[in-house]
């Protein structure tokens, strides 16, 4: 029998363990390598979901089941959770190129914003409501565009994304587009919401947060995804062409929504270039076009499609990525987010809280 001074030591133990379970959360750090979806899981929009894990949704082209989801509790293992738009039930207006989705929990309610082509080729964002009350769907479209794609653009309208401004406490969607006159071949454009997130504020307008003006953009600059920290708001977009293994994610910074907005000269991410240009093997290239969701210790973390290295535009497309950003340069003066290039070496995943675990199965992804 175990008496006196021994059990007072376990039960003390004990009384400790239960503390920090309950009121500091376990913790778990899973090891991975990427890819963490080793299939075509291109332009990934993350959602961290309250309390549940994260759910991810991606382009899907012409397939006839539109925008695969999954949800993960680590952002490492991911579960297939079927489909924003099943076979069938496409939004009457949209006809092919169904890409670049994100759901967004907004004013309670499980959006997701989309690109679709209409059947004359013109290219216009949309907006459907999950009627579950989840990620998950079914989800009814508005039964048009939210953005048209206007006479004065050349491309369309793509790559939309939604912002709740911690300051104001508004709703803005972002998107990329381009125009005529004045010649604009790529800029970030952003607009107000209203509270529910599926129409715009009444006399607000669309205004040009971004524009392609480097040279190593090649013209481009997509993907829109904005974040908040200690005051200032960092604009996450792609830029050169996704077919290219110069495609990198570069990012602005600025300390209103509206900006001004100021580039940073260094990529996010971009190819390594350091064993790419000398014949090696870099194991992906041209990396981009991805989201940023934060963990539970509130690291960010960007979710991002990259092809295969020697398998630019073709099979198995563009698998996805997982890597945590680092912070450069001092505080309030020349802080930024960066990552440098893909990696595909063992490292330590996202920290998690184990009690949030266990709502929906997770499993390694077999596609």
């Amino acid at each position: 029998h175990t008496t006196g001074p021994v059990m007072e030591t376990i039960t003390r133990i004990t009384t400790i363990i239960i503390f920090l379970y309950f009121w500091i959360g376990p913790t778990l750090g899973s090891s991975y390598i990427n890819p963490v979806i080793d299939a075509n899981y291109p332009d990934p929009g993350v959602l961290a979901l309250p309390g549940k894990g994260y759910a991810v949704v991606v382009s899907s082209g012409d397939d006839p089941d539109a925008f695969p989801l999954a949800y993960s509790t680590d952002l490492i293992h991911w579960t297939p959770q079927g489909h924003v738009f099943p076979a069938g039930s496409w939004p009457v207006w949209a006809d092919t190129n169904m890409w670049a989705p994100e759901i967004h929990l907004v004013s309670g309610r499980y959006l997701c914003y989309f690109s679709a082509s209409h059947a004359n080729g013109r290219h216009s964002i949309g907006v459907a409501v999950s009627e579950s009350g989840t990620p998950w769907g079914p989800y009814r479209d508005l039964g048009a565009p939210l953005v048209f794609h206007n006479e004065d653009s050349v491309v369309g309208l793509i790559d939309p994304s939604y912002f709740h401004d911690p300051e104001t406490g508004k709703h803005y969607a972002l998107w990329k587009g381009d125009t005529w006159a004045p010649i604009r071949i790529s800029a970030i454009y952003i607009r107000e919401l209203e509270e529910g997130g599926m129409a715009f504020v009444e006399g607000s307008e669309p205004q040009i947060l971004l524009q392609d003006d480097q040279h190593d953009e090649l013209l481009i600059v997509e993907g829109p995804w904005m974040m908040y920290k200690a005051g200032q708001y960092y604009l996450f977009y792609s830029s050169s062409w996704v077919q290219l293994p110069s495609y990198h994610v570069g990012v602005a910074r600025a300390d209103r929504v509206l900006g001004p907005y100021h580039k940073r000269n260094i990529p996010v991410l971009q190819n390594d270039w350091e064993r790419y240009n000398n014949g090696l093997n870099s194991t992906y290239e041209g990396p981009g076009h991805g989201s940023v969701v934060a963990d539970h210790a509130g690291d960010w973390w960007l979710v991002y499609a990259s092809w295969k290295y020697g398998h630019l535009d073709r099979e198995p497309g563009r698998v996805m990525l997982l890597d945590r950003i680092t912070w450069t340069g001092a505080p309030l003066t020349e802080f930024w987010p960066y990552i440098g290039v893909p990696s595909d070496t063992l490292r330590e995943g996202p920290i998690i809280d184990l009690r949030s675990r266990g709502k929906y199965p997770s499993y390694t992804w077999s596609p």
